[in-house]
């Protein structure tokens, strides 16, 4: 927060902004007379509306070990008697981490979904950042938002961290939306790298939900359901074998989705050289410019496609995708069926004075994860973060 408005703005943001709130607490916290005075004492006047979700994450520790559960009265200055409701989370851990923000995000959906029936609104709005971190000016821009830190000194670049934290709670999102708002449209927002959109679509299977839209940074709309019908020559596949006398049956296939003008397969044939493919598949478009209202027809014909390639074989599809990121939703939103290698098209430096571009192995999607592992590429960056070992 700004040095010299602290104040003020806190007192704007929990006065008028906040719809839930969780007290963090470490063996530092009673040092802080700011928090103390102002932050906690508004917290808690917030929680005495029953609407108003408010939680602790206490990462005091017990010399003999456990949760120190009385640190927070004692550093905070607060009625352990008037308090003792907040629930307090293991903020040590990971699994007292994805339990908070677990209960956290059902209170989220509990309050939109009232709000939306009194509106008589049916869509829930997901943003979601990969490529700038979240900051305290920002403003928010949906329903839900899903921020994935990047790099801390090249937003371009994903951080593996960042992909770790999708990977633990993107499930959250997406079961937690089945379970309340199955019967709600989800329309996603926001700047995405790739592979990150693959697997968000991924979330939003279309066995799980009924319809979902993308809002592009021009505020087109890309729908799931068909709007308009793609030309019957907008997606052309051309199958290969690999060259070398690889005669051995591996079960994998190389597919490069290029959904973008003059598609360049020099990168990708990269990853064919470095492996052993059963098939090398390449999925084009003969157009300059997709119109974004093929965009529910042309997903469903790229998958049609691949499937009838593949056949009832259910390889692992090594996939590098090129195109428009709201496309590439609604193609992992398809994708749901298969266990998929993403590959993210990064920068590769070793030392070169000019970094050279390539696909990096960054997330394995599978059925019911939907990130099932990241990868640890070199080319995937560090966003500057401590997190929890375990």
């Amino acid at each position: 927060m700004p040095a010299r408005k602290m104040q003020e703005t806190l007192e704007r943001v929990l006065g008028k902004e906040t719809s839930a709130g969780v007290i963090i607490v470490t063996p530092n916290t009673g040092q802080s007379d700011m928090m103390i005075n102002l932050e906690v004492p508004m917290l808690l006047s917030l929680a005495n509306d029953p609407d108003f979700p408010l939680v602790i994450a206490n990462t005091v520790q017990k010399l003999e070990g456990g949760i120190d559960y009385d640190a927070p009265y004692r550093y905070l200055k607060i009625d352990a008697k008037t308090s003792s409701d907040i629930n307090q989370f293991n903020g040590s851990n990971k699994d007292g981490i994805t339990k908070l923000v677990s209960e956290m995000l059902n209170s989220r959906i509990q309050y939109i979904l009232e709000r939306m029936e009194s509106t008589g609104a049916d869509t829930i709005t997901i943003n979601v950042e990969t490529r700038m971190p979240a900051n305290t000016e920002e403003k928010c821009k949906g329903d839900l938002q899903i921020r994935i830190n990047p790099d801390k000194e090249n937003p371009r670049k994903l951080s593996k961290q960042g992909l770790e934290d999708l990977k633990e709670m993107l499930p959250l999102v997406s079961n937690t939306l089945q379970a309340q708002a199955e019967n709600k449209k989800i329309q996603i927002t926001g700047r995405m790298h790739l592979t990150p959109a693959l697997a968000i679509g991924a979330a939003f299977p279309g066995t799980k939900f009924k319809e979902i839209e993308i809002v592009d940074r021009d505020d087109n709309i890309w729908c799931s359901k068909r709007e308009i019908s793609a030309p019957k020559d907008a997606v052309e596949v051309f199958i290969s074998r690999p060259t070398g006398g690889n005669d051995d049956v591996q079960n994998q296939v190389a597919v490069l989705i290029s959904m973008a003008p003059r598609c360049d397969k020099s990168l990708f044939d990269k990853i064919v050289k470095g492996n052993k493919f059963d098939k090398v598949i390449v999925i084009s478009t003969n157009y300059d410019q997709i119109d974004h209202r093929w965009a529910g027809e042309l997903s469903r014909e790229i998958i049609r496609k691949l499937g009838n390639v593949i056949g009832e074989s259910r390889p692992l599809i090594h996939l590098a995708y090129h195109g428009p990121a709201a496309l590439a939703i609604l193609v992992g939103r398809l994708l749901n069926t298969y266990k998929v290698v993403a590959y993210e098209r990064t920068e590769k430096q070793y030392g070169n004075p000019i970094p050279e571009d390539v696909y990096s192995r960054t997330l394995l999607i599978n059925v019911g994860c939907p990130i099932q592992a990241v990868y640890n590429s070199d080319e995937l960056g560090d966003d500057g973060v401590q997190r929890s070992a375990s």
